[in-house]
């Protein structure tokens, strides 16, 4: 999807050289994390954990994504170290950004040092709860 639907809102795409793992259109829904009542968990830590664990398991280098402001901060305050490949403007005039998302020890070790300080986990593929602290 980067290179065909999303290539429009950029000027030029420079896809890093490897096997990258795409993940389109990621998001967050506040409204289900609430309506769920799944807000006192630490969902996007996890989401981005497993995301690693999964890639890693399946022999990539990475993973690629187009993403928006607001995800870029959730990325960032989970202590995940993406890489801002470049900006382009979405269909509603919005910045977006096309990012790598390194899979290696240290990121892999920052997140599972955020998540372990809060849950329980085991440190592979697939991510699961162990117990609660």
């Amino acid at each position: 999807m980067i290179t065909g639907t999303f290539y429009k809102y950029f000027k030029q795409i420079n896809l890093p050289k490897g096997n990258y793992f795409e993940a389109s259109r990621l998001f967050v829904d506040k409204e289900r994390i609430v309506k769920f009542e799944l807000n006192k968990y630490s969902i996007s830590l996890m989401l981005f954990l497993s995301m690693i664990y999964y890639v890693r398991n399946h022999n990539y280098d990475g993973i690629c994504a187009i993403i928006s402001y607001q995800m870029l901060i959730i990325f960032r305050r989970a202590g995940w170290n993406v890489d801002i490949v470049n900006k382009g403007i979405s269909e509603k005039n919005e910045v977006i950004y096309l990012i790598t998302m390194p899979i290696d020890g240290k990121n892999t070790y920052l997140l599972e040092k955020n998540v372990k300080s809060k849950y329980k986990v085991n440190d592979r593929w697939p991510l699961n709860f162990l117990s609660r602290w």
